[in-house]
């Protein structure tokens, strides 16, 4: 499959030539990451007990199951089929940026999830608060830090 140029482009400016894909723990959809991310989650499950089981599982979906997906000249992405069976993608994939990492999905799959989440969002009353992010960089006494 392609990575869309617009992702290709922000992975190249961020000097990658690969990333790393694993498939979600919970999700129907393989995660993508770079190599920071990945070690960054090393370091999280390394701070745990390493014989306990949430550091075996965590191990075996991170860092076992990841696999370096360098892509092409024209963007073509090679993952296991093994991933692409676990997301059910077929010939078509919807790519979704989340944070450090995207996600490949099955697009039905996807859209069906996105409804769901955004209506229990609308339910629980959920929303942001801008003025954080608007005040961000004030101290109480009206100057900046």
């Amino acid at each position: 499959m392609s990575l869309p140029a617009v992702m290709r482009n922000q992975l190249v400016e961020r000097g990658l030539t690969e990333i790393y894909a694993l498939r979600h723990y919970n999700l129907p959809c393989i995660e993508c990451c770079d190599w920071e991310y990945l070690d960054d989650i090393q370091d999280l499950i390394d701070s745990m007990d390493q014989m306990s089981d949430e550091a075996l599982d965590l191990t075996a979906t991170y860092i076992s199951g990841s696999v370096p997906s360098p892509w092409d000249s024209t963007g073509r992405l090679t993952l296991p089929s093994a991933f692409l069976d676990y997301a059910d993608i077929g010939p078509n994939a919807t790519f979704v940026g989340v944070g450090k990492t995207f996600q490949i999905w099955n697009p039905e799959a996807y859209e069906a999830y996105n409804r769901e989440r955004m209506d229990g969002a609308r339910q629980r009353g959920i929303s942001l608060n801008f003025n954080r992010i608007r005040n961000r960089g004030q101290n109480p006494d009206g100057g900046t830090l």
